[in-house]
C-alpha cells in the first residue's frame, strides 16, 4: 500500500510540479508590488498628457495675470455689452451678455483666446462649448427677430453666427451655445447685434473685451 501511495505521489509531482515560493509571504509581497506597478503604468499616459497641457497653459495664464484673477474670483465670467442704435444713429436699446466660467489669455499679440475648464473623469479638461447668457432691452418695443452677426468691415460681414430670439420681447433674455471660435470672435470685437423691427433694423457692435474681464457672480441665498 505504501509503495503504491509513493508511486502515485511521484506521478503527481511530475504532472503538477510545485511552484517555488507560491505559498510564502515574500511571494505575496512581490505580487502586490507587481499590481501597484501595473496600476501606475495605466495612469502614466494620462498624467503625462495633463502635465504637458499644464506646461503650456499655466505659464501663459500666469504671465497675463489670469491665475491671480481666478484666485480672487471663484466663479469667473467674461462680460460683454453693446449699445443698440437705429439707422439714424439714435439710441434704441442695449445688449448685455456673459460667458459664465470663462476667462481669456493672449495667444498672440492683441488677440484674446477664451478658456473654459471642467472636471471630467477626475481630470481638468478644456471644453469647446460656451454658453452665452444674454439680455436685450429695447426702447421702442418688441422686435421681429434678433441675431449675433459678423460686424461690418470684417470678412463675412452680416453673416449670422447665432439666433437669439424670434420674436424678441422688449426685455428679452436667454441662452445660446457658442463654439470656441465663435466665443473668440465675440471677445475680440468681431461680432455685432442685429434686430429687425417693424420700423427698421437696429444694430450695435460688441467691443473687444478687456483681458481677464472677470466678474464675481452673485451667489444665491
Amino acid at each position: 500500500m505504501t509503495d503504491r501511495h509513493d508511486a502515485t505521489c511521484e506521478v503527481l509531482r511530475h504532472l503538477v510540479p510545485a511552484v517555488v515560493g507560491a505559498n510564502d509571504w515574500p511571494d505575496v509581497v512581490r505580487r502586490a508590488d507587481r499590481r501597484r506597478a501595473l496600476s501606475f503604468a495605466r495612469l502614466r499616459r494620462p498624467m503625462l498628457a495633463l502635465l504637458a497641457a499644464l506646461s503650456v497653459t499655466v505659464p501663459a495664464l500666469a504671465a497675463t495675470g489670469t491665475i491671480q484673477a481666478l484666485w480672487r474670483h471663484r466663479v469667473p465670467a467674461i462680460t460683454v455689452a453693446a449699445q443698440l442704435r437705429d439707422s439714424s444713429g439714435a439710441r434704441a436699446g442695449s445688449f448685455q451678455a456673459e460667458l459664465p466660467g470663462a476667462f481669456t489669455s493672449h495667444d498672440r499679440e492683441r488677440h484674446l483666446l477664451p478658456h473654459r475648464f471642467v472636471h471630467r473623469g477626475g481630470l481638468l479638461r478644456t471644453v469647446d462649448s460656451y454658453s452665452l447668457h444674454w439680455r436685450v432691452e429695447l426702447a421702442g418695443g418688441a422686435a421681429l427677430n434678433g441675431q449675433i452677426v459678423y460686424r461690418p468691415g470684417v470678412a463675412h460681414a452680416g453673416r449670422t453666427v447665432a439666433d437669439l430670439c424670434r420674436p424678441c420681447a422688449a426685455n428679452a433674455s436667454g441662452k445660446v451655445a457658442l463654439t470656441r471660435t465663435e466665443a473668440s470672435l465675440l471677445v475680440n470685437g468681431q461680432l455685432a447685434l442685429r434686430l429687425q423691427t417693424r420700423n427698421g433694423t437696429l444694430g450695435g457692435v460688441v467691443p473687444r473685451v478687456t483681458q481677464n474681464d472677470l466678474i464675481r457672480r452673485p451667489r444665491r441665498p
